[in-house]
Protein backbone atom coordinates (compact mmCIF):
# COMPACT_ATOMS: atom_id res chain seq x y z
CA UNK A 1 0.00 0.00 0.00
CA UNK A 2 1.82 3.35 -1.16
CA UNK A 3 1.10 5.96 1.53
CA UNK A 4 -0.47 9.55 0.89
CA UNK A 5 0.62 12.33 2.12
CA UNK A 6 -1.19 16.12 2.00
CA UNK A 7 -0.19 19.52 3.23
CA UNK A 8 -2.98 20.60 5.15
CA UNK A 9 -6.72 19.66 5.85
CA UNK A 10 -7.93 21.72 3.11
CA UNK A 11 -5.68 19.67 0.30
CA UNK A 12 -7.15 16.09 2.30
CA UNK A 13 -10.78 17.54 1.79
CA UNK A 14 -10.02 18.78 -1.85
CA UNK A 15 -11.44 22.18 -1.30
CA UNK A 16 -11.28 24.63 -4.32
CA UNK A 17 -9.49 27.06 -2.94
CA UNK A 18 -6.42 24.55 -1.83
CA UNK A 19 -6.63 23.37 -5.56
CA UNK A 20 -5.71 26.82 -6.90
CA UNK A 21 -3.54 27.40 -4.73
CA UNK A 22 -1.68 24.32 -5.53
CA UNK A 23 -1.98 25.16 -9.09
CA UNK A 24 -0.45 28.83 -8.94
CA UNK A 25 3.40 28.99 -8.25
CA UNK A 26 2.86 32.22 -6.26
CA UNK A 27 0.09 33.64 -4.62
CA UNK A 28 -2.53 36.21 -6.54
CA UNK A 29 -1.56 39.53 -8.07
CA UNK A 30 2.12 38.62 -7.30
CA UNK A 31 2.59 37.33 -10.72
CA UNK A 32 1.12 39.70 -13.00
CA UNK A 33 2.35 43.00 -13.27
CA UNK A 34 0.20 45.94 -12.82
CA UNK A 35 -1.93 46.75 -15.93
CA UNK A 36 -0.30 49.03 -18.16
CA UNK A 37 3.35 48.41 -17.49
CA UNK A 38 4.79 45.17 -19.24
CA UNK A 39 7.83 43.34 -18.87
CA UNK A 40 10.06 45.38 -21.53
CA UNK A 41 9.28 48.57 -19.45
CA UNK A 42 9.77 47.21 -16.02
CA UNK A 43 13.45 45.81 -16.95
CA UNK A 44 14.17 49.22 -18.68
CA UNK A 45 13.28 51.24 -15.04
CA UNK A 46 15.44 48.65 -13.34
CA UNK A 47 18.35 48.75 -16.15
CA UNK A 48 17.94 52.91 -15.65
CA UNK A 49 18.06 53.14 -11.89
CA UNK A 50 21.15 50.67 -11.63
CA UNK A 51 22.96 52.56 -13.98
CA UNK A 52 22.04 56.01 -12.78
CA UNK A 53 23.35 54.28 -9.37
CA UNK A 54 26.57 53.43 -10.54
CA UNK A 55 27.19 56.89 -11.98
CA UNK A 56 26.37 58.55 -8.66
CA UNK A 57 29.52 55.83 -6.68
CA UNK A 58 32.14 56.74 -9.39
CA UNK A 59 31.89 60.35 -8.69
CA UNK A 60 34.70 62.23 -7.09
CA UNK A 61 33.54 64.19 -4.05
CA UNK A 62 32.50 67.72 -3.94
CA UNK A 63 36.18 69.57 -3.54
CA UNK A 64 37.10 73.36 -3.82
CA UNK A 65 39.42 73.34 -6.66
CA UNK A 66 42.04 75.79 -6.66
CA UNK A 67 43.76 76.46 -9.71
CA UNK A 68 47.71 77.00 -9.87
CA UNK A 69 48.85 80.31 -10.20
CA UNK A 70 52.04 78.93 -12.33
CA UNK A 71 50.75 75.48 -14.12
CA UNK A 72 53.66 72.69 -13.13
CA UNK A 73 54.55 71.61 -17.06
CA UNK A 74 55.12 67.92 -15.58
CA UNK A 75 51.38 67.38 -14.16
CA UNK A 76 48.56 67.37 -17.48
CA UNK A 77 44.81 66.61 -16.20
CA UNK A 78 44.20 62.93 -17.35
CA UNK A 79 47.75 61.83 -18.09
CA UNK A 80 49.09 59.51 -15.53
CA UNK A 81 52.71 60.04 -13.52
CA UNK A 82 54.70 57.15 -12.62
CA UNK A 83 57.24 57.10 -9.46
CA UNK A 84 59.41 54.92 -7.84
CA UNK A 85 59.38 53.88 -4.18
CA UNK A 86 59.61 51.47 -1.77
CA UNK A 87 57.21 49.57 0.43
CA UNK A 88 58.38 47.83 3.97
CA UNK A 89 56.63 44.55 5.08
CA UNK A 90 57.94 43.29 8.10
CA UNK A 91 61.66 42.72 7.95
CA UNK A 92 61.58 43.32 4.07
CA UNK A 93 61.48 46.43 1.36
CA UNK A 94 59.35 46.21 -2.27
CA UNK A 95 60.64 48.15 -5.18
CA UNK A 96 57.67 49.68 -6.59
CA UNK A 97 56.39 52.18 -9.15
CA UNK A 98 52.93 53.68 -8.64
CA UNK A 99 51.26 55.22 -10.89
CA UNK A 100 49.11 58.28 -9.97
CA UNK A 101 46.32 60.86 -11.58
CA UNK A 102 46.47 64.08 -10.37
CA UNK A 103 48.69 63.38 -7.24
CA UNK A 104 46.50 60.21 -6.27
CA UNK A 105 48.22 56.75 -6.35
CA UNK A 106 45.47 54.52 -8.06
CA UNK A 107 47.78 50.98 -9.65
CA UNK A 108 51.10 49.47 -8.25
CA UNK A 109 53.20 47.32 -9.80
CA UNK A 110 56.83 45.90 -9.10
CA UNK A 111 60.11 47.68 -10.19
CA UNK A 112 62.05 45.87 -12.49
CA UNK A 113 65.09 47.55 -11.33
CA UNK A 114 64.51 46.28 -8.21
CA UNK A 115 66.19 43.03 -6.91
CA UNK A 116 63.52 42.51 -4.41
CA UNK A 117 60.46 42.59 -6.95
CA UNK A 118 61.92 42.60 -10.45
CA UNK A 119 58.42 44.17 -11.77
CA UNK A 120 57.06 41.67 -9.75
CA UNK A 121 54.29 41.75 -7.17
CA UNK A 122 51.50 40.13 -4.80
CA UNK A 123 48.23 40.05 -4.20
CA UNK A 124 48.84 42.04 -0.49
CA UNK A 125 51.14 44.85 -2.80
CA UNK A 126 48.36 45.64 -5.53
CA UNK A 127 45.51 46.24 -2.39
CA UNK A 128 47.57 48.03 -0.31
CA UNK A 129 46.52 50.87 -2.38
CA UNK A 130 42.96 50.96 -1.20
CA UNK A 131 44.25 51.90 2.46
CA UNK A 132 44.73 54.96 1.25
CA UNK A 133 41.07 55.52 0.09
CA UNK A 134 39.62 53.48 3.59
CA UNK A 135 37.22 55.29 5.00
CA UNK A 136 37.75 54.16 8.03
CA UNK A 137 41.05 55.07 7.78
CA UNK A 138 42.09 57.47 11.10
CA UNK A 139 41.23 61.69 9.97
CA UNK A 140 40.70 63.33 13.19
CA UNK A 141 43.04 63.66 16.41
CA UNK A 142 41.60 62.03 19.13
CA UNK A 143 41.95 62.69 22.55
CA UNK A 144 40.15 60.26 25.32
CA UNK A 145 38.10 59.24 22.08
CA UNK A 146 36.30 62.54 21.31
CA UNK A 147 37.50 64.40 18.03
CA UNK A 148 40.22 67.05 18.43
CA UNK A 149 41.77 69.92 15.38
CA UNK A 150 45.47 70.00 15.25
CA UNK A 151 45.05 73.26 16.94
CA UNK A 152 43.91 71.68 19.95
CA UNK A 153 46.77 69.50 19.62
CA UNK A 154 49.03 72.00 19.34
CA UNK A 155 47.82 73.53 22.36
CA UNK A 156 47.79 69.86 24.01
CA UNK A 157 51.64 69.43 23.24
CA UNK A 158 52.34 72.89 24.39
CA UNK A 159 51.45 72.42 27.79
CA UNK A 160 52.77 68.55 27.87
CA UNK A 161 56.16 70.57 26.94
CA UNK A 162 56.58 73.08 29.20
CA UNK A 163 55.39 70.74 32.33
CA UNK A 164 58.06 67.95 31.08
CA UNK A 165 61.19 70.72 30.05
CA UNK A 166 62.16 70.07 33.38
CA UNK A 167 62.04 66.66 34.15
CA UNK A 168 63.63 65.79 30.66
CA UNK A 169 61.01 63.85 29.77
CA UNK A 170 59.85 61.45 32.81
CA UNK A 171 56.28 59.50 32.38
CA UNK A 172 56.33 60.56 28.52
CA UNK A 173 55.84 57.56 26.22
CA UNK A 174 55.31 57.51 22.53
CA UNK A 175 53.84 54.49 20.81
CA UNK A 176 54.29 53.67 17.04
CA UNK A 177 54.60 50.96 14.80
CA UNK A 178 57.53 50.14 13.70
CA UNK A 179 59.38 52.11 10.83
CA UNK A 180 62.36 52.44 9.05
CA UNK A 181 61.92 56.09 7.67
CA UNK A 182 64.35 58.55 7.90
CA UNK A 183 62.60 61.13 8.44
CA UNK A 184 60.75 60.19 11.40
CA UNK A 185 63.86 58.46 12.78
CA UNK A 186 65.35 62.08 12.54
CA UNK A 187 62.42 62.64 14.41
CA UNK A 188 62.44 60.66 16.71
CA UNK A 189 66.23 61.37 17.50
CA UNK A 190 65.44 65.06 17.93
CA UNK A 191 62.32 63.88 20.43
CA UNK A 192 64.78 62.00 22.26
CA UNK A 193 67.20 64.68 22.34
CA UNK A 194 64.77 67.00 24.08
CA UNK A 195 63.66 64.93 26.46
CA UNK A 196 66.29 62.26 27.31
CA UNK A 197 64.18 60.29 29.67
CA UNK A 198 61.25 59.26 26.77
CA UNK A 199 60.09 56.25 26.63
CA UNK A 200 59.47 55.37 22.64
CA UNK A 201 57.63 52.05 21.96
CA UNK A 202 56.84 50.29 19.03
CA UNK A 203 54.53 47.12 18.56
CA UNK A 204 53.72 45.28 15.43
CA UNK A 205 50.29 43.36 15.92
CA UNK A 206 52.50 41.02 13.29
CA UNK A 207 56.21 40.35 14.37
CA UNK A 208 59.02 38.43 13.44
CA UNK A 209 60.52 38.60 16.52
CA UNK A 210 60.26 35.62 18.29
CA UNK A 211 61.19 33.96 15.01
CA UNK A 212 64.45 36.02 14.81
CA UNK A 213 65.04 34.68 18.92
CA UNK A 214 64.82 31.29 18.15
CA UNK A 215 67.33 31.62 15.17
CA UNK A 216 69.40 33.72 17.37
CA UNK A 217 69.36 31.12 20.59
CA UNK A 218 70.37 28.48 18.00
CA UNK A 219 73.55 29.87 16.25
CA UNK A 220 74.53 32.68 18.87
CA UNK A 221 74.39 35.00 15.90
CA UNK A 222 71.58 37.68 14.50
CA UNK A 223 70.84 35.73 11.70
CA UNK A 224 67.48 35.39 9.46
CA UNK A 225 66.55 32.52 7.28
CA UNK A 226 66.79 33.09 3.17
CA UNK A 227 64.93 30.02 1.41
CA UNK A 228 65.77 28.54 -1.88
CA UNK A 229 63.08 27.44 -3.13
CA UNK A 230 64.23 26.86 -6.92
CA UNK A 231 66.39 24.33 -5.08
CA UNK A 232 63.84 21.91 -3.33
CA UNK A 233 62.77 19.42 -5.05
CA UNK A 234 59.48 18.61 -2.18
CA UNK A 235 58.45 21.74 0.12
CA UNK A 236 56.42 20.69 3.19
CA UNK A 237 54.84 23.97 4.94
CA UNK A 238 53.87 23.80 8.32
CA UNK A 239 51.56 26.76 9.93
CA UNK A 240 53.49 28.94 7.48
CA UNK A 241 52.79 29.65 3.76
CA UNK A 242 56.24 31.22 1.61
CA UNK A 243 54.18 32.19 -1.13
CA UNK A 244 50.94 34.94 0.49
CA UNK A 245 52.26 35.64 4.15
CA UNK A 246 56.14 35.48 3.70
CA UNK A 247 57.86 38.50 3.77
CA UNK A 248 59.72 37.16 1.03
CA UNK A 249 56.62 35.90 -1.08
CA UNK A 250 57.30 37.89 -4.25
CA UNK A 251 60.70 36.11 -4.54
CA UNK A 252 59.58 32.97 -3.38
CA UNK A 253 56.56 32.74 -6.37
CA UNK A 254 59.42 33.52 -8.31
CA UNK A 255 61.18 30.51 -7.76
Amino acid sequence: MTPTYWRSLAQLEERPESRAFLEREFPEGASELPEGVTRRDMMMLLGASLSLAGLAGCRRPVEEIVPFVTAPEEIVPGIPRYYATTMPFRRSAYGLIVESHEGRPTKIEGNPSHPSTLGASSSRVQASVLGLYDPDRSQTIRLKGAPKSWSDFVTAWGQLSEAHAADGGAGLAVLSESFSSPTLARLASGLRARYPRLQWATYEAVSDETRLAGLRSATGRDLDLMLRIDQASVILALDADPLLTDPEMIRHARG
